[in-house]
């Protein structure tokens, strides 16, 4: 049996996660959770409007990656969206993985005071 229709058959086995009510309340945020937002806010507070320190800024650009437009498969037949997606616009000035890679090494490079700060703030919001 080929391999790409055990992977297949595996996914039509799987159970389908029920849809929480809208009441429940939400799990409590990580240690971590709670550094990445901090950190999160000042650097993106010390990165100036008009400048973008994205890795790929240009290069994926010159090498044709995406659509020209990248509106056009949201937008409807008219050009005007058809559904509001309630996502936050992106603020363009960082990637969200360059992002993510700076703050995991601040996080590693962590001193344990400020460490436990952080958990001691997960353990509060964990009550």
């Amino acid at each position: 049996m080929p391999v790409g229709g055990n992977i297949s058959m595996k996914r039509a086995k799987q159970k389908k996660r029920k849809k929480k009510e809208k009441g429940t309340p939400k799990r409590p945020l990580s240690a971590y959770n709670i550094f990445f937002q901090e950190e999160r806010k000042k650097i993106l507070e010390d990165i100036p409007e008009n400048e973008d320190i994205n890795n790929e800024s240009d290069e994926g650009k010159k090498e044709g990656k995406g659509s020209e437009n990248k509106n056009e498969d949201k937008n409807g037949p008219n050009g005007t969206k058809s559904k509001s997606s309630g996502k936050k616009k992106p603020h363009g000035k960082i990637s969200f993985e360059h992002l993510a890679k700076i703050i995991g090494t601040r996080w590693k490079a962590l001193d344990p005071e400020r460490l436990a700060y952080f958990k001691a703030s997960a353990d509060k919001d964990s009550e």
